[in-house]
């Protein structure tokens, strides 16, 4: 029986890969040779050997340090020194020794004289921990640009890090800071909008937040970047919700991201955002804010009648959804007005298009359209107009509908339509089933007829239809 063969103290610790874990675990072969397969298929972006679980990410924070290889005990020693400068206050004397440990073991970094890729663990606790301490070094020198690069290449380089819920948690307090954003948007912040011309120059929101562009660059404040202070905020509140979609900060990050843009009347990125929470984050406490507050933006980036009027259709929908899903909606009242707006706005679209056809002088449009506007909206501030137009084209209008338009209408004269032995169809005869037997082609005459009914077209000499 094969010896069961356990990692010792004298070889580094490295998460196995899933094709080795049973062997790890038994000390039998999986009857695959994973080594093999992964030297056929040289495409790694479909590997999971990086994919690390809350379960094992436990198992490393215990064991990572525990287990260190002769060639790496320098840099560890290294690592502990510069960890007790940390604990002792002496951030920027720590900050230069974690970040020379991590520039060392960087794998992409060229070296010439160096270790090659091949000999360097995939998995480097080493680095990881040299990485987040920097970053927290340099957090704690208010140094927040440059803390909040490195807290982004510690998830981009170890994705399933062990100080993950730590990194995301500094990265949203960075983000808020640097957006001014101190709560998330609420309805009571928001004003009302006229649907029917749609959105004006007045912002949506009562509050607004710093402007993201800035002309002259930072080169004095260290807690903020050279440039784009707004936008480094984004892209790190990106990094949360797309690296730790699991994690407690993930719905408030897209929160926090669709808020900055809401206040500063970016109303088609809020949109997406608030998009994204409805359908990623059902169970997030911003749900209902996402719904009530989408319908909003929405609505906001809806120009009018002369523009197409799929904004103005999705706005609806919210709003309608946002009613059925919370009942008990303190905006309810405010919602159900603001429906009854969009159907004014959908009534004066189809006016429009009853005056535009009149002006071309096509009184067959002007009919379709006003009987679309006494159809589907009769009590609409437009209904009263529409029918006007139809008695004045000499339509009868009655009960809230349109007949059909009379001759008296100057519309174009139809063709007649050809008579029944000129008609290119003729109506398809009766077709029985047929189903075979043991004599042969047997036609049932029991059967019910299928298509008794429907003109289709059919060449001359064709005999009855057969199934």
């Amino acid at each position: 029986m094969p010896a069961l063969v356990l990692t010792g103290c004298q070889s580094m610790w490295t998460p196995p890969s899933p094709g080795n874990w049973i062997s790890s675990l038994t000390g039998r072969g999986s009857g695959i040779d994973a080594t093999a397969l992964k030297e056929r298929n040289n495409d790694n972006s479909q590997s999971i050997d990086g994919v690390i679980g809350p379960l094992q990410r436990e198992a490393m924070k215990r064991t990572a340090s525990r287990d260190i290889s002769p060639k790496d005990e320098k840099d560890h020693a290294a690592l502990k020194f510069a960890q007790r400068q940390f604990d002792e206050g002496q951030y920027s004397v720590a900050a230069r020794g974690f970040s020379k440990i991590s520039k060392k073991r960087d794998r992409s970094k060229f070296s010439l004289f160096g270790d090659s890729d091949k000999d360097q663990p995939s998995y480097d606790p080493i680095r990881e921990e040299a990485i987040f301490y920097l970053a927290e070094s340099q957090f704690q020198q208010n140094s927040l640009a440059d803390a909040t690069s490195n807290y982004q290449l510690l998830v981009k380089d170890y994705p399933s890090t062990r100080y993950m819920d730590e990194s995301t948690r500094r990265l949203f307090e960075i983000s808020k800071q640097w957006l001014g954003v101190d709560s998330f948007a609420t309805t009571d912040e928001i004003r009302q909008v006229n649907a029917e011309d749609g959105a004006d120059n007045a912002p949506l929101s009562s509050q607004t937040t710093d402007s993201r562009f800035s002309a002259l660059p930072n080169f004095t404040d260290r807690s903020r970047p050279v440039f784009d202070k707004g936008g480094h905020a984004l892209k790190a509140l990106k990094t949360i919700w797309l690296n730790d979609p699991s994690g407690p900060l993930a719905d408030d990050s897209l929160m926090l991201a669709a808020t900055y843009h809401l206040r500063n009347e970016n109303y088609r990125e809020a949109d997406r955002l608030f998009t994204i929470l409805r359908e990623q984050f059902p169970k997030s406490p911003h749900l209902q804010n996402a719904f009530v507050l989408g319908s909003h933006v929405k609505l906001m980036s809806y120009q009018g009648a002369a523009y197409d009027e799929q904004l103005l259709v999705d706005s609806k929908q919210l709003k309608e959804q946002s009613l059925r899903l919370f009942p008990d909606l303190p905006e309810g009242d405010r919602v159900r007005t603001e429906l009854k707006m969009i159907h004014e706005a959908e009534a004066k679209r189809e006016w429009d298009q009853a005056i535009f056809y009149e002006k071309k002088r096509k009184p067959k449009a002007v009919y379709i359209h006003c009987k679309e506007v006494v159809q589907k909206f009769p009590n609409s501030s437009y209904a009263p107009r529409a029918r006007a137009k139809l008695a004045e084209l000499g339509v009868k209008v009655g009960g809230g509908m349109a007949q059909s338009a009379p001759s008296s209408i100057p519309l174009r004269p139809l063709q007649e339509a050809p008579s029944q032995a000129a008609q290119p169809f003729q109506r398809v005869p009766e077709i029985k089933d047929r189903m075979p037997d043991q004599q042969g082609d047997q036609v049932f005459p029991n059967r019910q007829p299928i298509f008794d009914d429907v003109p289709v077209s059919q060449p001359s000499g064709v005999g009855r239809a057969r199934l």
